[in-house]
């Protein structure tokens, strides 16, 4: 058990796939401003069973890495707490802060894009204590819904993501944290990373991080997903601004 919080991140390449370079550059914004407060932990499906040896088998059974993600974050916070990062997010500084949000009432902390409000948060970043009410509630939806199907189901896009969180908080408690803070740019707009853009439209010296999209890169065929280290540091596209301005 770690004396620092945990910061959970997952990554899973599919065969004879490698990491894009622009999320091995989140990663590093993650550690850069996080190390010092959190036991940041990369979790994939070769080391998962060291945090969770007790794993559902059918879990190495979900052929939507995406899935395997979604089950991870409310599993993983459900048993040791502290905050779940989407690999796709750059952070600008350390997210201690969010900790504060959890009080005797509110067992959990989420935010949406800026069309969503109160009772719809999305899952790109949870903060929760473990055991909470609401982690709980999101693991047993997730797995009732994993017992309803055959091995190997393929569940529709978003349906064991998000709305496992917004059926969890009905009627429970908890922080809808201020978008703007880490989700300045909703995944509708995903197409705003690469084009030139003004840096101070969306961070300011209160982002803790920018949340990118890497479903929406993928969709839409976006370089960045193909980008290297150097080209993404050197781009003038918004996306080499804000990696400039996590890693400087």
């Amino acid at each position: 058990m770690s004396s620092k919080p945990y910061i959970w991140i997952y990554w899973d390449n599919y065969p004879g796939k490698s990491t894009p370079p622009y999320i091995e550059l989140c990663w590093e914004s993650i550690r850069l401003h996080c190390n010092r407060d959190f036991n940041v932990v990369m979790v994939n499906s070769a080391n998962v069973r060291k945090y969770l040896p007790n794993i559902r088998d059918d879990f190495f059974d979900m052929v939507q890495i995406n899935n395997k993600s979604n089950y991870l974050r409310y599993k993983l916070l459900c048993e040791y707490g502290g905050i779940w990062l989407d690999s796709d997010l750059i952070i600008l500084k350390s997210l201690f802060p969010l900790l504060n949000l959890l009080t005797d009432d509110i067992d959990l902390v989420a935010t949406a894009s800026p069309e969503y409000k109160y009772g719809e948060p999305e899952c790109g970043i949870i903060v929760s204590k473990p055991k909470g009410a609401v982690i709980s509630r999101a693991i047993q939806i997730f797995e009732s819904k994993m017992d309803a199907k055959p091995k190997g189901h393929i569940f529709q896009w978003g349906t064991m993501g998000p709305a496992i969180l917004r059926a969890a908080v009905v009627e429970q408690k908890y922080h809808h944290l201020d978008h703007r803070l880490i989700m300045p740019i909703g995944w509708q707009h995903a197409n705003k990373f690469d084009r030139i853009d003004v840096i101070e439209k969306y961070v300011t010296k209160k982002t803790l991080g920018v949340m990118l999209y890497h479903e929406m890169f993928r969709r839409a065929n976006s370089q960045i997903i193909s980008m290297s280290r150097k080209a993404l540091m050197d781009s003038k596209w918004l996306v080499g601004r804000i990696f400039r301005e996590a890693l400087s």
